[in-house]
């Protein structure tokens, strides 16, 4: 079996990952993640080249609580950080 053959058997991936944006506290305090700081978490699902889907969400909100909607591709293998992942 040749290696052209099992990359076409491999599902598709997609990776999940999130990054922070941190602003002035004095600016949105409203966006408020500690005594210090403020910002938003941006979540986003990559399927390989470029971004499929992003979620926006208030910056102390957990990774876990936001993601539900990222894993509707049940033929894909999905990558991620533990952040992610439900011991339950």
């Amino acid at each position: 079996m040749g290696a052209a053959r099992l990359l076409k058997d491999i599902p598709p991936i997609k990776i999940i990952d999130s990054t922070v944006i941190l602003v002035a506290l004095k600016l949105v305090p409203h966006l408020q993640i500690d005594k210090e700081r403020a910002g938003i978490k941006i979540r986003t699902l990559f399927n390989g080249e470029y971004p499929e889907k992003v979620n926006i969400v208030r910056g102390q909100i957990n990774d876990r609580k936001c993601i539900d909607g990222l894993f509707q591709d049940k033929d894909s293998i999905h990558v991620f950080d533990r952040g992610y992942y439900d011991y339950k």
